[in-house]
């Protein structure tokens, strides 16, 4: 069992009963952190970023346990700061965001994921 942080553009994994812990670095400031639930083999989550005048993304982290790392199994473009991600609890490539653009309007979007 792991415990996660997210502190501005780092990603911390704190694993319970351990001292170990990891760090991922996104390219932005990160809002959003979600476990993907759906992935039953892999611990893996998804984070957004909160970019006001640069583009955002939306990370597929996945973390490993044999080796304490954590990498991005995958990073699409978001046109919008990602307030919220919401991934599917039953199927591993549908996730929802909650976003808000530069010129105020919000949405919730849902993506598929390859």
């Amino acid at each position: 069992m792991a415990d996660v942080f997210i502190l501005l553009s780092t990603i911390e994994i704190v694993v319970m009963y351990s001292s170990q812990s990891c760090v991922f670095a996104v390219n932005h400031h990160a809002r959003a952190l979600a476990p993907q639930k759906a992935s039953k083999e892999r611990h893996r989550f998804i984070v957004g970023t909160c970019s006001l005048h640069e583009s955002n993304e939306l990370s597929v982290l996945e973390y490993h346990e044999n080796s304490n790392q954590i990498e991005a199994s995958a990073i699409y473009n978001h046109p919008d700061q990602i307030w919220a991600v919401e991934p599917s609890p039953n199927e591993s490539d549908l996730v929802v965001t909650s976003s808000q653009s530069s010129s105020n309007n919000k949405a919730l979007t849902l993506y598929r994921m390859p």
